[in-house]
């Protein structure tokens, strides 16, 4: 929770008094105020008291009430955050007071938060959200939804008790707390911030006391801006993005930056988008962090700090087509010559823009015929940043790709064995650099020189100049695992060297003892083919390399894997006559100069710092509370969370183990793992790359956003990199499309706006406030014009009788239109023009007048580029689903963007979208595809428990992934079923859960107890002297017993009784820990409960009863089945039992531990009993972690009772072996029972043994973490 009290306003005492509340009520409805505060509310018909005070920002409400039994018992009820409308204005004046008249149906004209708690008479627990339309008061049609129910007993008013409520209105997420339990977890789209206090009732007395609130602003709070990773140990430029609340910050209004300890750096800011009342929605900054800082952290607010920042660089532009002349430092050339050179050819820069010119940052923008490169510098640092993309020409795609580098002249006047090139071999933690000397000095005999690098003998002045000097120095990585360094005398001689190693970070270093230069070019092995050169070391002017595709690699060919089609039902792949081409992709690098005046041995010392290239950010936190980027839920530790993590890592480590590198393939996965082969379909049409099917890059995205971790984000950097550039076509007759899923990346003939889409890039580039990302959603903006000539169901749907058309052009909703509207969205929130926000309104509206909305007509709908609107001529009967509109980023694109423009027609047309889309589907389509966040949104909006129900169970189904458990790579997964795994499935999953797990957290997760063993555990003391206090409302439980009962599946109230006959009404000493976990835990509990008195563990004991076991021995578990189907194996039975129970529980569960008490029966195999138990314990903790995903059930805490030492079955060394695994298995606990009495039949507890034992066990149980 994210709560933090810039200003606090708390009032106790002082708000319970009449001066601080006002009476709206029907005739007779009265309020008297006790010397005591407490307020009596008698309500003849309807009552509101209202507090006087305004709260705002984020509001905590807390305050006891109760029902007073002597009249009718109903509405325990409360309206906050109550305002007149967008102005938040007050509903407590005295004309409104009188106009609503305590009269319940004149509410709707307020905009407020409603939780009505017993109403109806005492039937009914809802919450709604009012919206202040007053047109509610006399129809139901505009009446707000219910959003949550309750209509259990449990949940509704109990006369004469006291309740604690707690309402919260945080950061968007509205609550209601009742006696500790959450009713309501409500994630508003669009929040109430500003309103008043009502405690409402009608018909009823009701009392209110202890009444306090506070109010905090968090919009004041300093913004924690910290690294992703270890920051680098020196002063180093960073430019990054923070989102803002609509209405927050004022477009033009200042930042303040400073560092995590406050001292004040100077930045540049600018606005990267706006909300639609024209405040900033993301806000770039650039600044220099000092050397040592950890963090910086943004401030409201003018920087009044003078500044005397030194400009120590300066780029000498070029009128020769060059990107500089020179890079001077103090007016010292440390840089001549900068160019790039493609296939051995040197390009010409044919225009230099001076982009931006701030107080800390420069940018210049050079194009080229076939290039752009962005370079970046920032006063107070040395780092210079350049962004160079490469664009495919028809040359280029036709010759294919040869070389293409970057070349730095590096002017150097020391002696030659004063130069050196250094390679940094590795990075990190475990940095090595590898010297190289122009002229080592190196002889028979020794070379002495003076303090100016003279000889200081004759000897010396003889032999230093027939010593070897080397011209030529090169680290080539061909590969994604192994580089290999050579050096050369001259142009003419051959390259030597035995020097190898694994993985470069791509950094070379040339200078002398007066300057030197560090070049990187980033992610340089995992790019491969690439090389870093040193040429003409011995002359005035050395020159540096940085080959993104290596000269020495064979030539990359454009050609088309292979000449003929394959087919869509033959490999799933859409070839068409040229449209298998490359012609208009493209590929950025990122790399970095580091001119410097320091001697090249001193730079040695730096180059491992200067590799490190920390990106900062906004927390977690921050961002979900700004709703960057929608809605999506933070890590929170639950075992779909521990899923997700493993869906990064699982990619993570196939990335690597089937090394998916290269210049143009980093970046991507594959679509589609063959079990067949065990290995993925990189050859197999549709099946290899993965070019962003379903949503895989937002899968990486909405995972680093909710974890912050590096190794999502590098994933996700990577991803967004490769697949804006290399997927997409960004100059040619497709420029703003992308292509499909293909062997090769441009090799699939159905180039889309599902590939392209800005949805994938706005993450990138808000982010980072990344301007070569923002040239590509540029490019998209105009995508539909493309539609005029180039129609996506041209040939699945062609124009005719069947499908009539007259509109110019043609679309499908989804996934084509709402790629559309993504790209029309980005341009308006970036540039403010209201052309594409009208495009957007314009579809809307068609769409939702279409006779089924988004379900009308067949998948090709006419289209007006022109105007944006949207019709279908054919029949109006005709329906269809696409499960493509929801799963390509669409359902997160349109959820961000309904924060800033809908219609309420759209607004119901899109839920009724996702209330019916799973239906329909199956109906209309035969298509079994589950989308769960349809239902999930539904639920959200709607609080439907059938939809709730139905998402938790499709996203259970939708999870293959328990598979990935704990294997180290695809190969260890078991495969069964579709006999193939799917990034598909990965990506639908992910986005599935990241959305439900936000918006479906209404009730905490259920505690579940699970208890097992043998006639202690099922409980043996009669039933009539159950004690008194003892109550188990909201207890529920599911109870089998071996062969005498069969567990199903299903839930009941709790009432302790056994299955054998004769006994049925006896408890046992679980019954008072059910009691009092459910007390404590103020919700209700599930028990799922399997028992069987007389039975053991090892099937050596013949007396168990019934011949059944509790044993885990896999030999034994191989030759029978579960007790409960004629088996007998009791651990099979509880197993199926719990599998059949724990997807039946109505939310997510939390597996509080295993109560044991068992092993009288195993007295003839004690000295078993140890290894035997320990393997039971094993089996259920294995299977929960299988079955839930949730690897902490790998702990799950065990609690087992001794024996009476007055039992007639004790047997020491059962009990030594129960002390024994406590004492090994820390979450193995023994609870001591030896002193404890029993029945007459000296083996059952009787009823002081049981109560006894069971609270000795809570005592246990409730210190469990």
């Amino acid at each position: 929770m994210r709560h933090i009290a810039i200003f606090l306003l708390s009032f106790t005492s002082l708000l319970a008094h009449a001066a601080q509340w006002v009476v709206e009520a029907e005739p007779g409805g009265h309020v008297t105020w006790s010397k005591d505060s407490v307020a009596d509310i008698h309500a003849q018909g309807g009552l509101t008291l209202w507090n006087t005070y305004m709260m705002q920002g984020n509001v905590i409400i807390e305050y006891d009430a109760r029902i007073v039994g002597d009249g009718r018992v109903s509405d325990l009820n409360c309206f906050w955050m109550a305002s007149m409308g967008e102005g938040s204005d007050s509903p407590i004046t005295p004309r409104l007071l009188k106009a609503r008249g305590g009269r319940f149906l004149n509410s709707y004209t307020m905009q407020l938060y409603y939780l009505g708690y017993g109403g109806n008479y005492n039937s009914t627990t809802r919450f709604r959200r009012y919206t202040g339309d007053g047109r509610g008061v006399d129809s139901v049609l505009y009446r707000p939804r219910i959003l949550r129910e309750y209509l259990d007993t449990a949940h509704l008013i109990r006369a004469d008790h006291w309740y604690h409520i707690r309402l919260e209105q945080i950061d968007g997420r509205v609550r209601y707390i009742i006696d500790g339990e959450c009713l309501v977890d409500y994630v508003d789209p669009h929040p109430l911030t500003k309103g008043w206090f009502g405690f409402r009732t009608t018909l009823s007395h009701a009392q209110l006391r202890n009444f306090t609130f506070s109010c905090s602003n968090p919009d004041n709070a300093p913004v924690v801006i910290r690294p992703i990773g270890t920051a680098p140990c020196r002063e180093h430029p960073v430019t990054f993005g923070v989102p803002f609340s609509q209405g927050e910050l004022a477009d033009g209004a200042p930042l303040q930056v400073s560092t995590s300890t406050g001292t004040p750096v100077p930045a540049d800011q600018w606005t990267l988008a706006t909300w639609p009342d024209g405040s900033v929605k993301w806000k770039a900054v650039a600044t220099v962090v000092p050397t040592a800082s950890q963090g910086l952290q943004l401030s409201k607010g003018k920087d009044k700090t003078k500044y005397n920042i030194q400009n120590t660089i300066r780029l000498c532009t070029s009128a020769n087509g060059l990107l500089a002349d020179s890079i001077m430092i103090s007016g010292t050339k440390v840089i001549g010559n900068l160019w790039l050179e493609l296939n051995g050819k040197r390009q010409y820069v044919t225009s230099a823009v001076h982009e931006q010119q701030g107080s800390v940052r420069d940018c210049w923008r050079f194009d080229g015929t076939d290039f752009c490169v962005r370079m970046y510098l920032y006063r107070g640092s040395n780092e210079i940043k350049l962004v160079h993309t490469s664009f495919i020409d028809s040359l280029t795609n036709a010759d294919g790709l040869c070389s293409l580098c970057l070349k730095a002249e590096i002017p150097v006047q020391g002696k030659l064995h004063q130069r050196k090139a250094l390679f940094l071999t590795s990075a990190g933690d475990n940095a090595s650099l590898l010297s190289m000397d122009v002229k080592p000095l190196i002889a028979r005999r020794p070379v002495n020189l003076d303090a100016n690098g003279e000889p200081a003998d004759p000897l010396s002045a003889r032999i230093l100049p027939q010593l070897a000097s080397w011209d030529g120095f090169r680290l080539s990585q061909l590969s994604p695992g192994a580089f290999s360094i050579r050096k050369r005398a001259t142009e003419q001689s051959p390259w030597i060297g035995t020097i190898e190693g694994h993985r470069s970070p791509g950094m070379v270093a040339f200078g002398d003892n007066h300057s030197s230069v560090a070049l990187q070019l980033t992610d340089f092995w995992q790019s491969y083919p690439s090389t870093l050169q040193v040429d003409h070391a011995r002359s005035d002017n050395a020159v540096v390399s940085l080959y993104m595709w290596s000269k020495e690699s064979e030539p990359m060919s454009f050609c088309h894997y292979d000449t003929i089609p394959h087919g869509l039902e033959a490999a799933y792949e859409d070839v068409q006559p040229g449209m298998s081409t490359a012609n208009g992709t493209a590929r950025t690098s990122v790399i970095y100069l580091y001119p410097s005046l320091l001697p090249v041995d001193t730079l040695a010392s730096q180059l491992a710092s200067l590799a490190n290239h920390a990106q900062y950010l906004p927390t977690p936190e921050y961002l979900h509370c700004k709703r960057a980027f929608g809605f999506w839920s933070l890590d929170k530790g639950t075992a779909t969370d521990t899923t997700l993590t493993d869906i990064i890592r699982f990619y993570a480590d196939e990335q690597e183990h089937h090394s998916w590198y290269g210049y143009f393939n980093y970046g991507d996965v594959m679509h589609s793992y063959d079990a067949s082969r065990g290995e993925w379909r990189y050859d197999v049409g549709g099946y290899a790359w993965d070019n962003t099917e379903l949503g895989t890059p937002a899968m990486l995205w909405y995972q680093f956003l909710r974890t912050g971790s590096p190794v999502a984000w590098r994933m996700a950097v990577a991803m967004s990199r490769h697949n804006a550039e290399v997927d997409c076509y960004h100059r040619g007759p497709h420029a703003g499309l992308g292509t499909r899923h293909n062997v090769l990346h441009w090799g699939c003939g159905a180039k889309e706006a599902r590939i392209s889409q800005a949805f994938f890039n706005r993450f990138l580039y808000y982010l980072n406030a990344d301007e070569r990302t923002g040239d590509i959603l540029r490019e998209v903006a105009d995508a539909d014009t493309l539609l005029y000539h180039l129609d996506p169901m041209r040939l699945a749907q062609p124009r005719s009788e069947r499908y009539p058309c007259t509109a110019s052009a043609r679309l499908r909703v989804g996934p084509d239109w709402l790629a559309y509207a993504g790209n029309w969205f980005t341009e308006w929130e970036r540039t403010g023009n209201t052309k594409y926000r009208d495009k957007i309104l314009a579809g809307m509206r068609s769409i939702a007048h279409l006779p089924h909305g988004l379900f009308s007509g067949p998948k090709a709908l006419g289209y007006d580029p022109s105007t944006g609107i949207i019709t279908w001529e054919g029949d109006t009967a005709v329906q269809n689903t696409n499960h493509l509109l929801s799963i390509m980023g669409g359902f997160e694109m349109m959820n961000e963007m309904m924060l800033s423009l809908t219609t309420p027609e759209w607004s119901r047309a899109w839920l009724t979208h996702a209330m019916d889309y799973k239906e329909k589907a199956l109906t209309i389509s035969r298509n079994h595809f589950r989308i769960p966040r349809l239902k999930a949104y539904a639920y959200w909006h709607t609080g439907n428990k059938i939809c709730y129900a139905t998402a938790l169970e499709d996203l259970q189904r939708n999870k293959p992934f328990r598979m990935l458990r704990g294997a180290e790579s695809m190969n260890t997964i078991p495969m069964g079923g579709k006999g193939g795994f799917y990034t598909n499935d990965a990506a639908t999953y992910a986005l599935d859960a990241i959305f439900m797990q936000e918006v479906m957290t209404d009730a905490q997760p259920v505690p579940v107890i699970l208890t097992a063993g043998q006639s202690n555990a099922d409980g043996r003391v009669p039933l009539d002297q159950l004690p008194s206090y003892l109550t188990f409302d909201k207890c529920y439980w599911s109870y089998g017993s071996g062969d005498f009962e069969t567990a199903m599946g299903s839930f009941f109230p709790y009432s302790p009784r056994v299955a054998k006959p004769g006994i049925e009404h006896s408890w046992g000493f679980d019954a008072v820990v059910y009691h009092l976990l459910s007390k404590q835990q103020r919700q209700p509990l599930y028990i799922i409960k399997h028992t069987d008195g007389g039975t053991a563990i090892s099937p050596t004991c013949k007396g168990s009863t019934h011949q059944l076991y509790w044993s885990a021995d896999t030999t034994f578990l191989s030759h029978t089945g579960s007790a409960s189907h004629g088996g007998r194996s009791l651990l099979k039975a509880f197993i199926r039992q719990i599998d059949d129970c724990l997807p039946r529980l109505p939310q997510n569960y939390d597996i509080k531990c295993l109560l044991w008490h068992q092993g009288e029966s195993d007295q003839s195999a004690d000295s078993l009993y140890y290894d035997n138990l320990k393997a039971v314990v094993a089996y259920v903790r294995q299977h929960l972690v299988t079955l839930s995903g949730n690897k902490r059930y790998s702990h799950l805490p065990v609690i087992c009772g001794t024996y009476s030492q007055s039992s007639r079955q004790r047997s020491q060394r059962i009990v030594d072996a129960l002390y024994r695994l406590q004492q090994e298995d820390a979450d193995f606990h023994v609870v001591d029972a030896s002193d404890l009495p029993l029945l007459r039949d000296r083996l059952h507890f009787n009823a002081q043994g049981a109560e006894t034992l069971g609270h000795r066990v809570y005592d246990v149980l409730r210190t469990l973490p």
